[in-house]
């Protein structure tokens, strides 16, 4: 998946739940003593607000500079890294 393609995707609501899932565990994972409500309240905002922000990029689509396409397989890379770390169980 591209970055252009991912930005399209996040602009479908389909992704709103992807986000909202992905933020609470990163939430949970970051912060255990945090409340079920808090944390759902605030994944569905920052799903909401990246979807937001998707949508008005998605005209700014055609004006991607070539170097975010060249080093988006590296970038991917790092982010599934750090998920890792963040998500692995606790030993």
């Amino acid at each position: 998946m591209t970055f252009v393609e991912l930005v399209k995707w996040l602009a479908t609501s389909a992704a709103l739940g992807v986000v909202s899932t992905f933020v609470m565990q990163a939430l949970k994972a970051l912060f255990p003593a945090i409340r079920d409500q808090s944390a759902k309240i605030i994944s569905v905002v920052v799903a909401a607000l990246v979807s937001v922000g998707a949508t008005l990029a998605l005209p700014f689509l055609p004006q991607v500079p070539a170097w975010v396409e060249q080093f988006w397989p590296t970038l991917v890379w790092l982010a599934s890294q750090l998920w890792y770390e963040l998500i692995k169980p606790k030993q």
